[in-house]
């Protein structure tokens, strides 16, 4: 799986997750399923991040 990182956010092949996410909104061609996946795992991300 992934290891946390030093933002407090997960990390796969040294790679944020949340860096991943924004990749794909701010990719014209991303589905609409894509993005919304995307906003889920930041809107999680920032939740953790505050527990």
């Amino acid at each position: 799986m992934g290891k946390k990182g030093t933002d407090g956010g997960l990390s796969t092949h040294g790679v944020s997750i949340a860096t991943l996410a924004r990749d794909v909104l701010s990719d014209p061609e991303a589905t609409v399923r894509e993005m919304a996946l995307a906003v889920w795992i930041l809107r999680e991300l920032e939740e953790r991040r505050h527990d």
